[in-house]
């Protein structure tokens, strides 16, 4: 009998110290579970913190990048602006030119055409003044001439006048 309650006795001290030592690694497995919770949840903060960082970084980033178009759309159509008003003046200045290249060919037609005439009159009052029947000769000649002459200038003026 002593042997079986010692054996009881050695059960139940063991039993107890199993207990004990189950409830060792308990708390120490809940405190390592803590400890790694705590862990965890400042690795999340920290991520967290990070990640609010570049959110930030890449609004800036985008709100430059958007700055930069703006500016660089703007100074496009300024660009735009300045070609079209350069692009109207040298057409005004064209434009202008041709016109002044038109009326400079009609004076110059109406000169040789009143140039023409005062040599023909010349050439007529020099004919009956002298009465010669060489000068009339030479001066009918010259009159041909000058007509020729006119009548390739206008063909001329006319090409010129086709060509612009």
């Amino acid at each position: 009998k002593k042997l079986n309650v010692q054996i009881e006795d050695l059960i139940t001290t063991q039993e107890d110290e199993l207990q004990r030592e189950l409830k060792k690694a308990q708390e120490h497995l809940a405190q390592t579970e803590g400890r790694r919770a705590v862990e965890a949840l400042e690795r999340e903060a920290a991520t967290a913190r990070r990640l609010a960082s570049v959110e930030l970084e890449l609004r800036a980033e985008r709100a430059g990048s958007e700055a930069t178009q703006t500016c660089l759309l703007e100074a496009d159509e300024g660009m735009n602006e300045r070609e079209a008003a350069w692009e109207a003046q040298r057409q005004i200045l064209v434009d202008d030119a041709d016109r002044l290249r038109e009326q400079l060919h009609e004076v110059k037609r109406e000169r040789d055409g009143l140039k023409i005439k005062a040599e023909a009159m010349v050439d007529e009052e020099s004919s009956v003044v002298g009465g010669s029947g060489k000068d009339v000769d030479l001066s009918s000649m010259q009159v041909g001439d000058i007509l020729a002459e006119r009548k390739a200038y206008e063909a001329e003026v006319g090409e010129l006048t086709l060509a612009v």
